[in-house]
Order: C-alpha cells, then sequence, then structure tokens
C-alpha cells in the first residue's frame, strides 16, 4: 500500500524548439555570484601549481592524462579538475552515440584524468570528469578496461576524501594489487559498457564509508553492474546506492568476488535482462549484510518485478543478512541464505518519499515507471543523492543494531573489522566500543536501532526533469530528474 501523502509533487521543465534560447536571470541584491576561473594544465607538476591557489569556483583543464607513480598528496580545495568535454553532459546526455550497445560517434575528451601505479596517493576536496579512452588501432594504444574511468588505479593504494567522480566514462577503475578507501565521496551519474560507477578487478580492493554510488548505468547489451562491478573485496559503510541501472546482472552490484555492506541502503535501481539481480546479484565470492536496506529494486524481462538480491546459477555461495530490510530475494529457498533479524517490507515503508517513475537507462530514455524511493539532492548543482528514511516504520527505526567499523588496518593489510550486536561479534577481522557507527550518511548523529545508511526527514520533495532537450546543454535541469527538500534554492 502505498502512502499517499507522501507522494510529492513532480515538476518537469520542457524544451523542444530549436533555434530558441531560453535564459533565466536571477537578480539578488546582496549577493554577487564569484565567476569560475579556469586553467589548463598538462602534466602533474603543471596540476600542482594549479591547485596552489585553488578554491572552489576553480576549474583545472588536463590537457592529457595525468600519471602518478610517486607518493603525493593533492587538496582540491573545491576545485574541479576535468578534461575539456566530459563523457557526460551536464544535463546528463551523452558525447557519444550507443550503437546496438556498443559506443560511437564519440564527441567528448579521449582520455582521462588520472592514472595511478605503485605509489601512495590522497586525493581531497575535488570534484573530476573523465572522457573515454578510445582505443588508436593505428598506433596500437589499447586500453584496459579498469584504465578506462576518469581514476585508474594498478597496483597502489589511494585515499579519496570529499571527491566526487562524475560526468565521466566510468568514475573509478582498479586493478589488480589496487587498495582504495573512499570517505565522504560521490561516485554519481556515470556510464560504462559495465561497471558504470566503478570497475573492481580480481584482487582489486574497494573501501567506501559514508559514500553515495547512485545514478550510474551501464551502456552495452550485456553490461552488468549498472553502480559497481566487483571481482575483489568491496566493503561499504553507511554507503548509499540507489537509482543505477544495467542491462545485466546487477542493476547496482555485479557481485564477483566477496561483498560486506554495513548500514547501507541500496534501493531505486532497475535492470532490463533475463540475468538475476535488479539489486544485487551474487553470481561468486560471499555477500554479507549487517543493519542495510536492500529493497524496491526492480527488473524486467517481459515483465516488470520486484528482486532486490538473486543469485546466478551457483547456489553454495554464502548470503548472510543480519537486522536488514528487503523485499524480495528470488529462489529464496533454495540459496545458501542465513537472515537474523530481518524484516520484508513489500509496501513501499522504509523511505520518507516515493516516486512513481522509471530509471534512466542506456539510451538515454527511461524503465517502466515503478515505485522507488526518492535520491533528494543535497546541494543544488550537486550530485549528493542520498534517500532519507521513514521514522514511522517501525523496523526501520527500532529494527536495527549496533555496530561497529574499523578500517584502520586497511591501508597495510587491505581488510577491516565489522562488527555488530556488541565488540564480541565480529563478522570480520577486529573491532572494538570505539569503533561504534555513530553518524549517518549526512553526518548527522546516528540514532540505535536504525536501519540504513540516512536519518528520517520532513517536509515536502520536488523534482525537476528535464523531459526533452532538441540542441545544446542545459543547465540547472537533467534528465535524471533532480528532487529537492521545499525551500531548496534551485539555480
Amino acid at each position: 500500500m502505498i502512502n499517499k501523502g507522501k507522494l510529492f509533487k513532480f515538476f518537469s521543465f520542457i524544451f523542444l524548439m530549436t533555434g530558441m534560447v531560453l535564459s533565466i536571470f536571477v537578480i539578488s541584491s546582496n549577493k554577487i555570484e564569484a565567476k569560475a576561473a579556469e586553467t589548463e594544465v598538462s602534466d602533474l607538476d603543471g596540476l600542482q601549481n594549479a591547485l596552489s591557489t585553488a578554491n572552489e569556483n576553480t576549474t583545472i583543464i588536463v590537457k592529457n592524462r595525468i600519471n602518478i607513480n610517486s607518493n603525493i598528496e593533492l587538496n582540491g580545495k573545491g576545485a574541479t579538475v576535468t578534461v575539456p568535454s566530459p563523457f557526460i553532459n551536464e544535463d546528463g546526455t551523452l558525447n557519444a552515440d550507443i550503437d546496438y550497445g556498443y559506443i560511437d560517434n564519440v564527441s567528448c575528451s579521449k582520455y582521462v584524468v588520472f592514472n595511478i601505479s605503485n605509489a601512495e596517493v590522497t586525493i581531497s576536496n575535488m570534484t573530476i570528469m573523465g572522457g573515454y579512452p578510445e582505443d588508436d588501432y593505428e598506433n596500437d594504444l589499447f586500453y584496459s578496461e579498469y584504465e578506462r574511468a576518469a581514476v585508474s588505479v594498478d597496483n597502489a593504494y589511494l585515499k579519496l576524501t570529499n571527491v566526487t567522480l562524475t560526468r565521466s566514462y566510468r568514475g573509478l577503475g582498479l586493478n589488480s594489487g589496487a587498495k582504495v578507501e573512499m570517505h565522504n565521496c560521490n561516485v554519481v551519474r556515470n556510464a560504462a559498457e559495465y561497471g558504470g560507477g566503478i570497475y573492481s578487478n580480481d584482487n582489486g580492493t574497494l573501501l567506501m564509508d559514508g559514500c553515495s554510488l547512485s545514478e550510474n548505468r551501464s551502456l552495452s547489451d550485456g553490461g552488468g553492474g549498472g553502480a559497481i562491478e566487483n571481482h575483489g573485496l568491496f566493503i561499504a559503510n553507511n554507503t548509499v546506492i540507489v537509482n543505477n541501472y544495467s542491462t545485466e546482472c546487477g542493476g547496482a552490484i555485479n557481485g564477483l568476488g566477496d561483498m560486506y555492506l554495513i548500514n547501507c541502503t541500496v534501493t531505486g535501481n532497475a535492470s532490463e535482462t533475463d540475468c538475476p539481480g535488479a539489486g544485487i546479484s551474487v553470481r561468486q565470492g560471499e555477500f554479507y549484510a549487517v543493519n542495510s536496506i536492500i529493497t524496491d529494486n526492480y527488473r524486467k524481462n517481459g515483465t516488470l518485478f520486484r528482486e532486490d538480491i538473486a543469485v546466478y546459477y551457483v547456489y553454495e555461495y554464502n548470503i548472510k543478512l543480519i537486522n536488514c530490510i528487503y523485499g524480495a530475494i528470488t529462489d529464496e529457498e533454495s540459496i545458501n541464505l542465513v537472515k537474523t533479524n530481518c524484516y520484508v517490507d513489500t509496501e513501499y515503508k522504509t523511505a520518507t518519499s516515493y516516486r512513481y517513475s522509471g530509471v534512466l537507462n542506456s539510451i538515454g530514455g527511461y524503465t517502466d515507471p515503478f515505485y522507488h524511493p526518492a535520491a533528494i539532492t543535497k546541494t543544488s548543482g550537486k550530485p549528493e543523492l542520498y534517500v532519507p528514511t521513514n521514522g514511522n516504520y517501525e523496523p526501520v527505526r527500532t529494527g536495527g543494531i549496533k555496530t561497529y567499523f574499523n578500517y584502520s588496518y586497511f591501508k597495510d593489510y587491505g581488510s577491516v573489522g565489522i562488527g555488530y550486536g556488541d565488540t564480541s561479534t565480529a563478522l570480520i577481522g577486529f573491532v572494538s566500543e570505539s569503533d561504534q557507527v555513530t553518524s549517518y550518511y549526512e553526518s548527522d548523529t546516528r540514532v540505535d536501532g536504525v536501519i540504513g545508511a540516512s536519518a528520517s526527514t520532513e517536509g515536502d520533495l520536488y523534482t525537476v526533469t528535464l523531459t526533452a532537450n532538441s540542441d545544446g546543454v542545459v543547465s540547472g535541469a537533467t534528465i535524471y530528474g533532480d528532487s529537492y527538500l521545499s525551500g531548496t534554492k534551485v539555480t
């Protein structure tokens, strides 16, 4: 049953006329907007010089891929570091065509931003936007899949803090031996043939803490992992994985390695395929989730149906859910599943508000509409998406359990500690009382008993969606649809 009082108003901006310019002027009597400063750089030294005087209004344009193979710290101070023409336009349209599942007629920059190898690197306070590294047959230059990302990591350690990876052909790529930890980061609105947000190769290790992995999509006809294709080890705490799309296994996650989710929300993801797993597809390895919401994910295979977790053919892999809320698990009785204190929600109760709409698909259209939670944009113009929970729904408010997360030895050993209930119950690794998770994704203080990545919120929501755009690029609205709390200023 839908709580119609929580369904919010939906507005659309429609741009249809060729040759007509629609201008919106905002005049303020007490504030003058700072004009963005642009700087071009060609190498790491040039980038460091540009960052020394950067601020949030700075745009640094890289003229070629920047290779990093020595230990370094880069603080963007809020700047944007981008190729001249990113793979995805500001309004969400691609700078390429999709022809029978293949990328064609690429019109963006044909390189990415960072390639990191054999080094220890820290990047903070930066927005990164990459292009599409197209193979060069004439010069025998070919790219591995992990290299086709705004940031690629090979046999190196990378720490990202307050970094947004967006508008790229894939945000992040991990090769074997890569260890990447991400804190308060956003991998949002990227696309790739598969692994739309992130691709992690065998023996790649990825940790996400307080992150949003949202509205990414796969593009090829058989592209799994709308948000992430994981062949290595994937660990996430307080992370939102919402509104991603794929054309194969895993609208959110295509799991071909071990996965651990704690205090996460995986919802509103979609796939159009005969491969199971609209939310999470478990194909190899083990999958454990604690204190997480995994619900309202849908797959279309002839008809549209709810599917939050599924196993692809091999049923002996371990799946363990502890104090979780889920909606539908395919072949639940046939798989090796252990559930402890879990709740089933099939009535759209876990989130504050719901939308009845499709999710953006590979060709720029939309899936069939379905009810899924509204992903709220925290700040106008910034892709920081989260899903407030329904504080009036008893399982969300009180069905959770204390959790513990210790990543202090991740850099050295590529592992973490996860615990729940009390510190004597460790799912993996080692935890202590000081490792208790005490905040939500949006940094508010976590209340004991709440399940999922986010707190609840009050107030009406509205959505702005660009429903058509025949020429040019539009600012201020996107084809994804941007939802805001009432009163948020949108420019």
